[in-house]
């Protein structure tokens, strides 16, 4: 049940994000928020099932708004392990501690696959990609806190839900209802 609502809150921010990037005005201040849940889930889901749910995400940003065919996969994949490894390797679990972090990858990764994409098709490439790279990459560190309270109700909702329902429809209660 997590991966299934985690999917569809990553399929909603790709709407979002991609309504929001057809306003000129919003386009330079559109924050990738799809990262956002990719963060979360690399500090708080297992590998499993992250990455079942990261892979339909990234999917469908390269089917909506992808130049490159697999420009998103890699962006979201290698933004997901870099965070995954970073976390596992802090002595401190708290996600707070976190989000310089999640800037930070998303800075390397954008500029490893600027990189890559500079090598193989270099007329392709905007030209004022860095400031836009810059001005995300602070909106990311800016909407990381409200964004993570957001995902981590979620995430407690659903299994909260799952604890008491164990995936059963209806519940029989147990004992004597007499007493």
């Amino acid at each position: 049940m997590t991966v299934v609502v985690f999917i569809l809150t990553g399929v909603l921010l790709v709407v979002i994000q991609t309504v929001a990037d057809l306003v000129y005005p919003l386009e330079l201040y559109n924050p990738d928020l799809y990262y956002l849940l990719i963060a979360f889930l690399a500090f708080r889901l297992d590998l499993f099932r992250s990455l079942l749910i990261v892979f339909p995400i990234s999917w469908t940003l390269d089917i909506v708004s992808g130049i490159f065919l697999g420009f998103y996969p890699v962006l979201c994949f290698g933004g997901y392990f870099f965070l995954k490894i970073a976390a596992d390797r802090l002595p401190v679990k708290t996600s707070y501690y976190h989000i310089p972090f999640v800037a930070l990858s998303y800075v390397l990764v954008s500029l490893l696959l600027y990189l890559v994409i500079s090598f193989f098709s270099p007329e392709s490439l905007a030209d004022g990609s860095w400031k836009k790279l810059a001005v995300r990459a602070v909106l990311i560190l800016v909407l990381a806190p409200p964004f993570f309270r957001l995902f981590e109700r979620i995430y407690s909702a659903v299994t909260e839900r799952n604890r008491h329902h164990h995936g059963r429809l209806f519940t029989l209660k147990r004992g004597n209802r007499y007493r």
